[in-house]
């Protein structure tokens, strides 16, 4: 009966999805490329071609980067029997097709006399059969056909039975990689064919953006995350710090670094993600021919070697391992401000460096079209190449001219895995939609409740645009290190003090326990973090009484805001780094904010048990006042979990959406797609989802019933405030900011 529902389920949507508008379709873009992932599900790609037609820009960048990371797996699934060329690699074939045309070529079918693939005009969808996109798509080009098999356009005409292998023409089962892979591929045939200013114009955008990022940019990201695990790790073994040994994980990574910089390894046997960029990008920019590079390489060797030499494994301590990774992040952070970025200055990238919007009509990157009125949205006027402000600040990469005259900057986010980015992007775009249910409902009428959303954009599987405001966005990480500068401390005299103090009273801290940690905690709030951090830089940064109020009201309804929907969903909690204030407006935003989930139990848990709901640390407390706690940050809480618990808003749904979504990218990644394309896989999906959604709607409905005339959010401030319980917190945290 399940799988009979299933069959008119599909059959259904395959009939009348095309009778919905467009539009409705263009925020769920993402979602339909996951879903096709799944078993009989490949057709969702047939919707995706249509909505590319009239939206180009919305799909192309998901689409391109999907593609790119279904390439490896395209390589290991290609079938024996099949020519050397049924590989099909996307840029190949788009510039054969650009470089020949259709008409001349007897070979292949004509294509309709109403389609124009000129770079200067536009394509009316309306006036154009379906039937011609799959018409004028190269020959060579593997086609799909209805029963899932590989149809090559080939001039044989003649089959020999008897001959052995089979000719290449013959129909070969797809796999799920492929057959997606090969879809992805018509998305992207389908922009160039209705669009070819749009195409080529976002394809010189990205390939300028990932161009222009250095090799140091790509180390310094894997070593960050490696110093963040090594962080961890160290407060896991906090009461045997003499003995902590670095994991196989993290010592297989500082191996492979090592490897990269003796050339030792191909970049071919890397996956996608910034190991595989990393090596590519100092193969080729990397000139050992300069004394310097050579200084970098010596030293490089020198400091990481011994952490993974079996003969010295006195050296192998995740301490010793901290110093080393801090010390060359500081290294290449130097470096990388000392070097100006400009994404353009390769004279390949003069198509984009030239660029205006006569030539066609981008609209901002991440930004979403405004489908009610698109007059509104912002066209690109021009990429500013050249701009001072870009080039002097070592976080804004990008500069772009709007038709309205505004100037949008950009910095880069890179991403160890293309699954972090795609778990980023997926946060964010919950969030996003959760704006309508908190936006002028019953609760919410007189409160300026919503998440700051600024635009993102997904550039490459790993690489993505995130829009800030030029010289007014900062974050807690920033404010702490002008604090210490200015009283010259060490950055990191926080986290020195609290394992020196643990490594020295080894014995005390056995004895004390909880106590030791509270007093440690009392010391460096008083010595190394005060809690005035926070309030006297708002008091610096707004001279005028009434700015200093607006920016602390808008703060706390913010930090309202996040803080109540990261601990129902389950979200990581917000570190300092990634707390991102824009200071002029007194909004804030979280940067890499993912779903919680133990990906080490299979199948992966939730996290839901921190020893800290949320934050709420002694300078936030000291800067919006116990008055601001006890009200309006109680009130507003209390107010968007009402809204959340209505029914008729149909959250759950919602939740089901990406929760599916986030398990599959964990499958993918630990198997295959054709791991999903299997029944069984499908049904414990579906139960795994079902679970999780239940505990979050669970705990949406607990917080919104009151006990007593109290609500269960009172508890929850209360316990982010208990130094007991923060002083418990990783310091990487920094509990005390």
């Amino acid at each position: 009966m399940k799988r009979r529902g299933e069959e008119i389920w599909m059959r259904f949507f395959q009939n009348f999805a095309s009778g919905i508008a467009m539009k409705q379709w263009v925020p769920w873009v993402e979602q339909i490329i996951k879903t096709s992932f799944l078993k009989n599900k490949h057709f969702m790609l047939d919707l995706l071609i249509e909505v590319a037609k009239a939206y180009p820009q919305s799909v192309y960048f998901h689409s391109r980067a999907a593609y790119l990371c279904l390439q490896p797996h395209m390589d290991r699934l290609t079938s024996p029997t099949l020519p050397p060329n049924t590989a099909t690699n996307l840029e190949t074939s788009l510039s054969i097709y650009t470089d020949t045309k259709i008409s001349d070529q007897t070979n292949e079918p004509q294509p309709c006399s109403s389609t124009d693939t000129t770079a200067g005009n536009s394509v009316s969808m309306e006036d154009q059969d379906n039937s011609c996109l799959d018409n004028s798509i190269i020959s060579d080009v593997p086609m799909i056909d209805e029963d899932n098999s590989i149809q090559m356009n080939t001039s044989s005409s003649t089959l020999n039975s008897h001959t052995y292998p089979p000719p290449p023409y013959v129909s070969t089962p797809l796999t799920p990689t492929q057959e997606t892979s090969s879809r992805l591929e018509k998305v992207n045939s389908t922009i160039l064919t209705k669009h070819p200013a749009n195409y080529f114009s976002l394809n010189a955008f990205a390939d300028a953006i990932t161009a222009g990022i250095h090799w140091e940019s790509y180390l310094l990201t894997l070593l960050e995350d490696l110093l963040l695990s090594c962080k961890r790790l160290a407060f896991e073994t906090k009461l045997s710090p003499f003995s902590a040994k670095l994991p196989p994980e993290q010592e297989n990574t500082i191996s492979v670094l090592v490897s990269v910089f003796e050339h030792e390894i191909s970049c071919s046997e890397f996956p996608v993600g910034s190991m595989k960029n990393f090596s590519i990008k100092l193969k080729e920019e990397f000139d050992l021919s300069l004394a310097e590079n050579q200084l970098l390489k010596s030293s490089f060797l020198e400091d990481f070697s011994p952490l993974i030499s079996s003969s010295l494994p006195q050296t192998n301590t995740i301490h010793r391992a901290i110093a080393k990774i801090r010390k060359w992040i500081t290294t290449l952070t130097e470096r990388l401000k000392s070097r100006n970025f400009i994404p353009f200055q390769n004279s390949m990238y003069n198509v984009l460096a030239n660029f205006t919007s006569s030539t066609t009509n981008l609209s901002l990157p991440g930004l979403p079209p405004n489908l009610d009125m698109p007059s509104n949205t912002v066209i690109v006027e021009r990429f500013l190449h050249n701009y001072d402000k870009v080039l002097n600040s070592p976080h804004i990469n990008l500069a772009i001219l709007g038709h309205d005259g505004n100037i949008y900057t950009y910095k880069s986010e890179i991403y160890t895995c293309p699954t972090e980015c795609n778990r980023v992007e997926r946060v964010n775009d919950l969030l996003d939609r959760l704006n309508p249910y908190v936006d002028k409902t019953k609760e919410t009428a007189k409160r300026y409740l919503r998440y700051h959303s600024p635009y993102w954009a997904k550039i490459s599987p790993c690489v993505s645009l995130l829009q800030i405001s030029n010289n007014n966005t900062t974050n807690l990480s920033e404010i702490y290190r002008e604090f210490t500068k200015s009283n010259s401390l060490p950055t990191e005299s926080y986290f020195n003090q609290y394992y020196e103090s643990v490594m020295r009273d080894s014995a005390k801290v056995a004895l004390e326990g909880d106590t030791f940690f509270k007093t440690l905690f009392s010391d460096i709030q008083q010595n190394l973090c005060p809690k005035h951090i926070l309030k006297d830089w708002a008091k610096k940064r707004f001279d005028s009484p009434t700015d200093y109020w607006t920016f602390r009201r808008q703060f706390t309804n913010y930090l309202s805001v996040n803080n109540i929907t990261q601990y129902i969903l389950c979200l990581t909690p917000i570190s300092p780094e990634n707390l991102e204030i824009t200071c002029n407006a007194g909004s804030f935003f979280v940067t890499r904010q993912t779903f919680d989930l133990n990906y080490k139990q299979n199948p992966p848990s939730l996290n839901h048990s921190n020893t800290v709901p949320f934050r709420l640390t002694p300078n936030i407390t000291h800067f919006i006042n116990d008055y601001n706690i006890s009200g309006p940050l109680l009130s507003n809480m209390i107010a968007i979990i009402r809204c959340y618990a209505q029914p008729k808003f149909g959250i759950t749904n919602l939740l089901y959406v990406y929760i599916c979504n986030e398990l599959m990218d964990y499958y993918i990644r630990q198997k295959s797609i054709e791991f999903l394309s299997s029944e069984r896989i499908a049904v414990e999906l579906f139960s795994q989802v079902t679970q999780l959604a239940s505990f979050f709607v669970n705990r949406i409905s607990n917080l919104a019933n009151f006990i007593d005339a109290k609500s269960p959010i009172e508890k929850l401030v209360i316990e982010s405030q208990d130094v007991s319980r923060l002083a418990l917190v990783c310091p990487t945290w920094m509990a005390w900011l």
